[in-house]
This record gives C-alpha cells, structure tokens and sequence, in this order.
C-alpha cells in the first residue's frame, strides 16, 4: 500500500501535536468527501517501509549537561486517517500502531466502522488511545447511495464498531471515543438525528452522549455534527449548499434538541 504523510499537525489529535499517516484507498462514496484523492488506492507518495522510517525519525535522542542520553519525540500522537485504514492490509495498520507505541507516541485512528471485525482486532492487538468513527446516518436511501448497500447489515455493523471501540475505551487507561456525523440539512433532519441518538446510546450501553459542533476533549466520549462547508470544494461530488448547507443557528438549535 501507499500512503500519504503529514509530519505535524495541531487539529487532529484530543491535545498535543501530531504527526498524520494517511492510508489510501477507500470503496465508500461519501459526496460531501473532500480528500477524493485519497479514495484511490496506492495514490500515496510513500511505501510502508517509508512510513515506519518515517515515525522512528520522529523519535530523537541528545545528551544532557551531565552526558547521559534523554529520548525524546518530536510529536505526541501518530494518527492513521485515510481513505479507509481498514479498507488496507490489516497488518500493516497492526504493525504501524505497534511500531508508534514501541517509540512511547499515542496512537488514534479514524475510521468509518464499517468493518467492525477488522476493528474488534486491531482493539485486541494494539492500544489504541484515540477512535473517531465516522456514524454517517441510519437513512436507507443515503446509505445504499455511498456504496453501504445493505442497509440493515451495514447499520448494525457499523453500531458494532462503535460497541466495540466503547470496550476500547473501559480497557484503556485514558483514551477517547470521538463519533463524527457529517450532516447534509437534506438527510439529516432533526427528527433523524434523535434516532441516530437512540441507536447510538443503545451500541454505547449509555443513557446520556453530549453532542457538540467542534470536538469536546474534556468529554472522553462524545458526538460531533459536522455541518458542509463552503470552503469544502474540493468535495467527491458538488454540495448544493442551498439544499444541504447549514446556518449556525440553525445546527445550534439541533444541537440544543439533541442534548436535552
């Protein structure tokens, strides 16, 4: 496989700096997906071998005044985004959050947790400080129409992942469990989102999720709604802003309904 690199970044990661493997490759068709160059697989510039050369050169060494040799790293987090990580050889996803822990990095992935099996193992193999699933919507027509064709498998597989990552979660010391919706106003009516609320509490075995418009790190599980943007133009297929875009007020007073 080839991937994509980014050696820092401030925005994703719960706190701290972050160095970004992008994996390539992703058979979902999400329109409003502004990194479509990243769906092709193996339009990466960088090999696996690259990429572990990659974390360990973020992984320095120096001698203090007394001559003793302190390690240090250059950034906190390694983060595996994509495409779809889990589209890609599992092994190597293993060996890349095994070789990020070896050299004391937190670890996160972002995933669509369609293919929960992949992500029940990688949770039982290597510890993973951060999950962030993508929960796209429970809405049949949108579902088939990104490629998640059956609609009641694909629903409670993706319901699985986020069960597992809340296992995930128990087992870990200090980690968090970020769900993301990326809401079209066309799709995602208020009325939707309580189901998917519903849904979502019952996978979690919650009785409450706060729900936000940015990320919450003080939360270590919560719920973002992410509106399109005009700035997404680079999108798979163009956003008709008039019919799916969002006015502030109006996401907030979702926002609002969803927490009460």
């Amino acid at each position: 496989m080839k991937y994509k690199w980014n050696p820092f970044s401030l925005v994703d990661s719960p706190n701290g700096s972050a160095a970004v493997i992008y994996s390539t490759g992703c058979s979902l068709k999400c329109p409003y997906c502004f990194n479509p160059d990243l769906r092709i697989e193996n339009s990466g510039d960088y090999s696996f071998e690259d990429i572990i050369e990659k974390i360990k050169g973020l992984h320095s060494s120096i001698k203090d005044e007394n001559g003793e040799v302190r390690s240090f790293n250059k950034v906190e987090w390694i983060i595996i985004s994509g495409g779809e990580p889990l589209d890609n050889e599992l092994h190597e996803i293993v060996t890349l959050l095994q070789v990020s822990r070896n050299y004391d990095f937190k670890t996160g992935l972002f995933t669509s947790g369609y293919k929960p099996n992949k992500l029940n193992y990688l949770y039982n193999t290597v510890m993973i400080d951060y999950i962030h699933i993508d929960f796209k919507s429970i809405d049949e027509t949108f579902l088939n129409a990104i490629s998640l064709s059956s609609f009641r498998f694909c629903n409670s597989e993706i319901l699985n992942a986020i069960n597992f990552s809340v296992e995930n979660y128990k087992r870990a010391n200090s980690s968090w469990l970020h769900i993301n919706t990326t809401v079209l106003r066309s799709i995602h009516t208020p009325e939707l989102l309580l189901d998917m609320k519903y849904e979502l509490l019952n996978a979690l075995g919650l009785k409450e999720i706060r729900v936000y418009k940015k990320p919450n790190f003080d939360d270590r599980i919560f719920w973002t709604l992410t509106p399109v943007s005009f700035e997404h133009t680079n999108t798979l297929k163009p956003i008709d802003f008039v019919k799916d875009g969002w006015f502030d007020d109006d996401l907030e007073y979702v926002i609002s309904i969803l927490n009460l």
